[in-house]
């Protein structure tokens, strides 16, 4: 009809043609969806009518969704392990693993009929039971094992047992994706360390071992997590694992081969750790490096997977060779007629072993976790030991909460939070482990010497008291109070302790220490000869003994510095010196005299050493500052100085120094008073500081002076410098007769003094 009309009238035709239709659809547009729909729907039906393979995997697809979100605490760890922990990092590999195996089985799986078997969910229902039991046990990898088996149940419910056999490897396969137990990983550390060890020592090489840590000559070891090789055990096992199953045809030969892999694999880290230690004892002599550690422990690993399949290859052709002669039986050894009875006795296993050896397995499992929480204490002491507090609190609060030992932990964080300046923290977790348990000595000494740090003498006294009277045979409370009445300068209460000390242990080092501290005090050098001798007898005692004879030395040498003797000084600091090389506080004595002398260069040497063994000491940085001064340089002396003051701001030494800064070198006499005047109100009784507040009122003719000259003297009657100070103060303010007699008392006991001698001379001159 077309070819009879112009092109006019064929657009015409066609638009009206569309028109119609277009409205006669319109008409129709719900009629049009619906028969969609019904055809769509019928198509589904037809499906899962026609293939039952459909149908079953659907139902399969719903259980396994149903399932994890009813243990979604099992499967959310299980997930979280494969995101955060290297070492389950393969976690998602293996699924994809599993899955290519099942998908080889195909072909197979085509002439098998899934048919549903509903009595498997009287295993689910028991496996139900025991990841709640589990859960109340605190048994978290045995929940995650019970989830995967009840997921992976759902293969014989709908699609039978015969298509379960038939990809049962490929199921079971899926367990290696679940995380191990922490106390594998323990276990394997305490291992590593044991044999490696062993190693080291048969090579020649002279070591000590504690727990995991292998001390050498030049540094300390610690195999920890990193050097426990599970990430090398669980590839191995994957791995041997997968390839005797591909790859051998005995049931017998898979078994072997994957159990001396492990056992090889293991051996291996052990070998990995001698080879570390060896190359940076012997050959390098450099920092260990992690990236070089990592990759040599790779490089090995590698080459014993090497090993591993060569040796697998050689036992699969045996096994292939002697399958062909002996008409093996089906795969896995299992036969047709008995694949029913096999996977029933599967199932009734894995319900029936988590009940049947639990006892065993609990037991197994605390083991392994306690080992873990004793692996982070002793990490922590370790911490502690190279001053790293920050480690060692972080530590022990991540392990706190869930350890068996939990007083036991919290006495070391109470202990690290103490060596942290943490006070009120390690008071409360004191006070706390106190109230539990009410005869803890750990617990009472600590509280002692931690109120003992706070100045609390009180508090201090009566927690070492409690202490003694829970072990009334032990010396240490004893020696504590004896240590605080010598703090309190209570000499006779310090002897009586000791005397209990010394009536429990006669030969006590500590107590001898204590009782040397208090002759010494008293000038009585022959009586801390003998101590010294009594020392020297005992093999512990030996090293006290020459730390009690160099502190002899010292205090004598102190006596002749105070006495302007510093010959005789320097040659009492040598001997102590001698005896201790890296003793600071002679090093600053050093310094002093040679100071005291002119010696600037070597006093600088002196001061340098000291500080270099007791960084930001407040007493070596003033020194410093006062040579900085001696030699001219008062803006380094300001520098220090002010850096002393940043480093101790409550100080009165600094303060003090500070103050007489301001007064002798920038002249700044009101800066200067208002330190001084400061300094009285933080600390009113301090001789040095009266002593040195009426020397400044006595140089600007401040009537003053002689008040605070009257009460350092009071408070410290045998200094010569105050002496002297009082006296002059006493000439200024007209008392001549009691000014000379103190000048003179002065002079005799500091007769190189010679500002000394002349404020005699002047005095004793004039009317």
């Amino acid at each position: 009809m077309l070819n009879n009309l112009d092109n006019s009238q064929c657009l015409v035709f066609i638009r009206y043609q569309s028109t119609y239709l277009s409205s006669r659809v319109t008409g129709h547009l719900p009629n049009i969806i619906r028969l969609a729909i019904n055809m769509i729907v019928k198509t589904m039906l037809s499906a899962f009518s026609n293939n039952p393979w459909i149908k079953k995997i659907s139902l399969l697809c719903i259980y396994i969704v149903v399932v994890c979100f009813a243990f979604g605490g099992s499967v959310s760890r299980i997930v979280g392990s494969w995101l955060s922990d290297d070492n389950f990092s393969h976690g998602p590999l293996i699924l994809l693993i599993s899955g290519y195996l099942i998908w080889l089985k195909r072909s197979e799986l085509k002439e098998i009929r899934p048919r549903s078997s509903y009595i498997w969910f009287v295993a689910v229902f028991f496996a139900s039971i025991a990841w709640v039991f589990c859960g109340t046990k605190d048994l978290p990898t045995l929940q995650d094992y019970l989830t995967l088996s009840i997921i992976l149940l759902s293969v014989p419910i709908f699609l039978g047992a015969e298509i379960a056999k038939s990809i049962l490897f490929p199921l079971a396969f899926l367990f290696f994706s679940i995380p191990f137990d922490p106390f594998i990983k323990n276990l394997l550390m305490v291992f590593s360390a044991e044999f490696s060890s062993g190693l080291l020592l048969a090579s020649g090489l002279e070591i000590t071992k504690e727990l995991t840590f292998i001390q050498t000559e030049s540094r300390r070891w610690d195999v920890g997590p990193q050097g426990s090789g599970l990430s090398y055990l669980l590839a191995t096992l994957t791995i041997s694992t997968l390839f005797s199953y591909l790859y051998f045809k005995n049931i017998h030969t898979k078994i072997i081969f994957v159990i001396c892999s492990c056992i090889f694999c293991i051996t291996l880290n052990s070998f990995r750790i001698w080879v570390i230690i060896s190359y940076y004892q012997y050959i390098s002599n450099g920092d260990p490096d992690p990236l070089l550690i990592s990759v040599t422990g790779w490089i090995i690993f590698a080459i014993g997977l090497v090993i591993i399949f060569y040796i697998g290859h050689s036992l699969g052709e045996k096994d292939k060779a002697h399958a062909s002669l002996n008409h093996p039986q089906p795969e896995d050894g299992i036969k047709p007629r008995d694949s029913k009875l096999s996977i029933y006795a599967a199932v009734f296993g894995l319900v029936a072993v988590p009940f049947t050896f639990y006892p065993y397995a609990e037991n197994l499992f605390k083991e392994g976790e306690q080992i873990g929480f004793e692996y982070t204490t002793r990490l922590a002491i370790d911490d502690l030991f190279h001053n790293e507090t920050a480690d060692a609190i972080k530590k022990l609060q991540e392990i706190i909460p869930t350890s068996d030992n939990y007083n036991k932990d919290n006495l070391v964080l109470a202990r690290a939070l103490m060596i942290n300046n943490e006070y009120l923290q390690a008071e409360e977790l004191l006070d706390t482990i106190i109230d539990e348990e009410q005869r803890n000595w750990e617990a009472y000494m600590l509280m002692g010497w931690l109120k003992k740090a706070q100045g609390d003498y009180i508090r201090a006294r009566r927690a070492f008291v409690t202490a003694e009277d829970i072990r009334p045979n032990d010396t240490q409370p004893a020696v504590q109070l004896a240590l605080l009445d010598i703090l309190q300068n209570r000499t006779n209460d310090a002897r009586f302790a000791l005397q209990r000390v010394f009536n429990k242990d006669p030969d006590s080092i500590y107590g001898l220490a204590i009782l040397a501290e208090i002759e010494l005090r008293h000038g009585s050098s022959d009586n801390v000869h003998a101590i010294i001798q009594k020392l020297n007898r005992s093999e512990n005692g030996i090293d006290i003994a020459l730390q009690i004879e160099s502190t002899l030395y010292l205090r004598d040498a102190l006596k002749l510095y105070q006495q302007r003797d510093f010959v005789a000084a320097n040659e009492n600091i040598s001997k102590s010196l001698a005896i201790s090389p890296d003793n600071w506080k002679a090093l600053l004595l050093k310094a002093m005299c040679h100071h005291a002398t002119g010696n600037y260069n070597q006093a600088r040497e002196s001061y340098n050493e000291a500080i270099g063994l007791a960084p930001d000491n407040v007493n070596i940085l003033l020194g410093l500052a006062k040579l900085d001064i001696a030699e001219n340089k008062p803006n380094e002396a300001r520098t220090l100085l002010e850096y002393a003051f940043e480093k101790h701001p409550e100080s009165t030494a600094v303060i003090l120094a500070l103050a007489e800064f301001a007064y002798d070198e920038r002249k700044d006499f009101s800066m200067a008073m208002e330190q001084y005047e400061t300094l009285i109100r933080i600390s009113p009784d301090q001789p040095l500081i009266l002593n040195n507040l009426a020397w400044r009122y006595i140089e600007i003719d401040d009537p003053r002076a002689l008040k605070f000259a009257e009460r350092a003297y009071t408070l410290e009657p045998d200094s010569w410098q105050i002496i002297h100070t009082y006296g002059v103060a006493l000439l200024k303010s007209g008392y001549r007769e009691r000014g000379i007699s103190l000048l003179k008392k002065a002079a005799a006991m500091a007769p190189n003094d010679i500002k000394l001698q002349n404020d005699l001379l002047f005095a004793e001159l004039s009317d």
